[in-house]
């Protein structure tokens, strides 16, 4: 098991794991554990005694999926089958791509819309992350979401006036990383006319 992490299935920003077992008994006793770290689930430790206690920590691991492994041997020399523990650990910030808005994004149209849309994000060991939006009028709010985003200016702009917007966008990983540099662009938009009333 891993106190610093505990999920196997999950991502963490923490480069520093700690990994525990349960310690074994023989009528001829324990003599001690072999144990490795790599990328590889499947590895089998040496038979050459690293430790006689039954946790080890590790510094500074690099971004990735990592396997720890350990076996024990007995007083008698007998090595047993071996263990293994997944860690997933991603520190490195996100980069974005691209944040190119999609086509025709200065039309709003009658209903006052306006969708973006970003490429996927780089430099994600963790395979997935979304974009934030922040935009700087008409009221809308910050939000996460995968690659689309369709911002609506608030009904208190004034109807048939031209806005300058500006939008930042941002990143995070599953390992709950966020960008820090975001990107940010603007362009102008003209809201729809009021219908009559």
């Amino acid at each position: 098991s891993s106190s610093s992490h505990s999920d196997q299935d999950e991502w963490y920003n923490n480069n520093d794991p700690i990994f525990t077992w349960a310690e074994l008994s023989d009528d001829s006793g324990i003599a001690g554990y072999s144990f490795s770290l790599d990328q590889s689930g499947t590895t089998i430790p040496d038979e050459i005694i690293d430790t006689s206690k039954t946790s080890k920590s590790y510094t500074g691991q690099s971004d990735g999926e990592w396997y720890f492994h350990v076996r024990a041997t007995d007083g008698a020399g007998n090595w047993g089958p071996a263990d293994h523990y997944r860690v997933r650990i991603e520190v490195t910030e996100p980069m974005v791509a691209s944040t190119n808005p999609s086509d025709g994004v200065d039309d709003v149209g009658e209903d006052a819309t306006i969708s973006v849309s970003f490429t996927e994000a780089m430099n994600q060991t963790s395979c997935e992350a979304a974009f934030s939006l922040s935009p700087d009028i008409g009221g809308g709010s910050f939000s996460w979401f995968d690659n689309t985003m369709t911002f609506t200016p608030s009904e208190n702009l004034a109807h048939g006036e031209t806005y300058m917007v500006t939008i930042g966008t941002s990143a995070r990983d599953l390992a709950g990383n966020n960008m820090k540099s975001p990107h940010s662009w603007s362009f102008t938009t003209k809201t729809p006319n009021k219908p009559p009333t």
